[in-house]
């Protein structure tokens, strides 16, 4: 395998961080106030698998169109890799456990970034990449 990658597709989706028995403690976010979550995908040059990339913003849902789509997720707050095979025509992705952790580092900020959020800190959160 090669390990080359070639970029297919952006997707902008919101993020409501819906509480759940893994997350009880989700925002349960509604309409314009979810986060905007960015997905970046990549096809495998070897295989029929994708990359997929995962990057969280404090970006309201309803604020979206007020930004240019470059601009979007210059400011993240978290960042996942996954993997995302082809079964029966559809690509699942790897979920939970088996996505890999990029940003936040700090195991604090990743248990803690909600109450940090809730507190008015949602900049203390954000990592600016584009810069």
């Amino acid at each position: 395998l090669s390990g080359a990658v070639v970029p297919t597709c952006v997707i902008d989706f919101p993020f409501a961080d819906r509480p759940t028995p893994t997350n009880p403690h989700g925002l349960n976010l509604q309409g314009d106030d979810r986060h905007l979550e960015r997905m970046y995908c990549f096809k495998e040059v070897d295989e029929d698998t994708r990359v997929v990339i995962h990057v969280h913003t404090l970006v309201r849902w309803g604020d979206r169109g007020k930004l240019h789509p470059n601009s979007r997720a210059r400011k993240v707050t978290s960042v996942n890799v996954r993997h995302a095979k082809n079964i029966s025509g559809q690509f699942q992705q790897d979920g939970g456990g088996f996505s890999l952790g990029v940003v936040p580092v700090d195991g604090t900020l990743r248990s803690d970034w909600r109450r940090r959020f809730n507190r008015g800190l949602g900049g203390q959160l954000e990592w600016v990449w584009a810069d």
